[in-house]
């Protein structure tokens, strides 16, 4: 794994502020299932606490508003 794995990085791009983080493609779970757990784990953690935890608070919108 790399160092950025799973570390939320504060970004803003033309004035809008964007929460990346890097996690592996979700074809890599196919053919590997320790890359799937790990995949799993970043959405249900990493990648949900971001979206409903400080989102919610701050009133930005997320992917999920969209959905």
């Amino acid at each position: 794994m790399k160092a950025e794995h799973g570390v939320p990085l504060e970004v803003e791009i033309e004035g809008v502020r964007l929460t990346l983080v890097a996690t592996y493609h979700p074809a890599a779970a196919l053919y590997n299932p320790q890359v799937r757990r790990s995949l799993e784990e970043d959405f249900s953690n990493i990648i949900a606490n971001i979206v409903h935890g400080r989102g919610s608070k701050s009133g930005r919108r997320s992917l999920l508003d969209f959905m």
